[in-house]
């Protein structure tokens, strides 16, 4: 260990992961003092900074002001919230600590940041991080370029081994990426091949192959594979990066997307939520790969569950439904602004009772407890509180546009129950990819009604055949999260505009995995019996179009036949 002092040198870091955690722990044990903030940032990623004695400030711009050196190390969506943070309190402030940005990033608009901040006089390092944090002897390497880097160097052989690699920025940020590409593209890639081998049958006659003509390769399955569900969400972060950036360069980004396939299998497996914190350390490499094979085959599973969802808070709605198999029912609370957007439309706008989420716990036996709330505002906390006090398993926000107001809600839930995302607006689509890299998000549901109207759309039918909505479904899906879309009505019902089959086909072919019970399919049910065969009938439908994809296909291809029909009133969809 460095016998070296960094004579109060105060480091402050704008995100406090596990890399942050190591590398303020060194510095603060070698006489340095760090400084971050907890504001907008998970429980977790409180808990982390509470418990490590790190002083914790108000926001980012108290980071900004108390630090000598900002060291911005966390995933590519916030690094650019920061960046844009630091510049904007920079033009406000003369004070001028040094920045090093330490995040994987797309070189190219990496550098017009950066050469911004040196115009306004700040010292900035183009910096990439290689390797594990800082512990005991072990230290990451700090790869560092730019026109002046020696700022960076007294926390060489303290925090990190500092490494210069270039006098211009950009250089770091292009050997960080191809780097990731190394080490976290090719594991991911080796665990992709024997999820390949597992599907054929053949995963342990190919580690027999291996060991004999190439033992290096099978060393490292078998070290490398049982660590990457603990990481597969950040790999998958670095690997979306990287494969964003070969793109632009006009190379293949295979190598990237590869891995990526192999990083959202996990996200459907066992292992999903599994950290470096609480992992199985006597799983093998062949049990890793076993668990990630059989969530892979459970999500293509032809028989596999279609997940309904019921809005009501009718009681005996609520004990009929559920005891017709419907797998999530409870109220629909969201009132705030819904007039002004869908009044005189035809469409749901409840004023539904909170007290029936109650019912629900008690009298819809396997159903899950569930409830849409209103979209962000100023009584969020208090109406998340309440529901969740009543006993809600799975609560949905409505109307988000924003990267804040998804991590806001699922920060209110805390953990309590399971936070699903209603995308329906045109704004939350843009944004998905960075959406969708919120910690703690359970499911994403699509809601066709307000997209419809959000993206201007003439029909319902438009929007599901559209590209648009196919791109939106194949990001989620690649995500690893459950998709639902938009509602379903009765199959029996030939009276409406929109014949539910070909809906049902087309929900299936864009990979959902479940939709809501619209109230036209509800008000056909009035007794036990009546449920029982609308609900049946539609899972028999759906389980026969998953049996025969020709089918499914002819049935979807229905939909671009339907445009001369008035379909303003359209199903109800959400």
């Amino acid at each position: 260990m460095s016998s070296r002092t960094l004579d109060g040198m105060v480091c402050g870091f704008p995100c406090f992961g596990s890399m942050s955690l190591g590398v303020a722990d060194a510095i603060t044990r070698h006489g340095g003092r760090a400084v971050t903030t907890v504001q907008g940032r998970s429980s977790t990623t409180r808990k982390r900074a509470e418990a490590s004695g790190v002083a914790i400030v108000d926001s980012l711009e108290h980071v900004f002001a108390e630090s000598d050196l900002v060291l911005s190390i966390c995933v590519p969506d916030v690094a650019r919230e920061i960046l844009d943070r630091f510049e904007a309190w920079g033009r406000a402030t003369t004070n001028r600590p040094t920045f090093v940005e330490a995040n994987g990033m797309h070189p190219d608009p990496l550098v017009k940041h950066l050469d911004s901040l040196t115009s306004l006089g700040f010292r900035v390092v183009d910096a990439g991080l290689v390797g594990l944090p800082p512990h005991d002897d072990r230290r990451p390497t700090l790869l560092v370029s730019g026109a002046d880097t020696s700022m960076v160097d007294p926390l060489h052989g303290i925090a990190f081994e500092v490494l210069h690699v270039g006098d211009v920025f950009g250089r770091a940020s292009i050997l960080k990426m191809l780097h990731a590409l190394f080490s976290k593209g090719l594991n991911a890639n080796l665990l992709h091949l024997m999820l390949i081998a597992e599907d054929l049958a053949v995963r342990e006659d190919l580690m027999a192959l291996l060991d004999s003509a190439r033992p290096d390769l099978t060393e490292r399955i078998r070290r490398t594979i049982p660590w990457i569900p603990a990481d597969h969400e950040r790999f998958r972060i670095e690997l979306d990066e990287t494969g964003a950036w070969l793109e632009s360069l006009g190379w293949s980004p295979g190598l990237s997307h590869a891995g990526r396939e192999a990083l959202a299998a996990i996200a459907c497996s066992d292992l999903a939520t599994e950290t470096r914190e609480h992992r199985d350390e006597d799983r093998s490499a062949a049990d890793t790969v076993r668990i990630v094979a059989g969530g892979v085959r459970s999500a293509d599973d032809t028989d596999a569950g279609f997940i309904l969802t019921h809005m009501t808070d009718d009681p005996e709605e609520i004990a009929l439904a559920s005891a017709a198999g419907v797998d999530r029912i409870g109220p629909d609370l969201e009132t705030w602004m819904k007039e002004d957007r869908q009044g005189g439309m035809g469409h749901r706008i409840s004023s539904h009772d909170p007290e029936s989420i109650a019912r629900v716990v008690r009298d819809a036996g396997d159903a899950i407890p569930f409830c849409r709330v209103d979209p962000i505002h100023d009584g969020s906390a208090a109406q998340i509180e309440e529901v969740i006090r009543l006993g809600v398993r799975q609560v949905m926000l409505p109307m988000f546009r924003t990267v804040e107001e998804a991590r806001t809600f699922v920060e209110l839930v805390a953990g309590r129950a399971h936070p699903v995302l209603l995308v329906e607006t045109v704004a939350a689509t843009v944004r998905l990819p960075q959406i969708l890299q919120v910690e703690g998000v359970s499911g994403i549901h699509i809601g066709l009604n307000d997209l419809r109207i959000d993206s201007r759309l003439g029909d319902l039918v438009e929007l599901l055949i559209s590209p648009w909505l196919e791109t939106i479904c194949r990001t989620v899906r690649r995500s690893g999260l459950p998709l639902h879309i938009g509602g379903v009505a009765s199959v029996a019902d030939e009276s409406l505009p929109i014949p539910p089959e070909p809906v049902i086909a087309r929900l299936l072919e864009l990979g959902a995995s479940g939709s809501l019970v619209t109230r036209v399919l509800a008000k056909r049910c009035r007794d036990l019996a009546g449920w029982k065969r609308e609900i049946d009938l539609l899972r028999d439908t759906v389980r026969r179009l998953r049996h025969d994809p020709q089918q499914c296909r002819r049935q979807s291809m229905r939909l671009r036949n339907i445009r001369n029909v008035d379909l303003r009133r359209g199903p109800d969809s959400d």
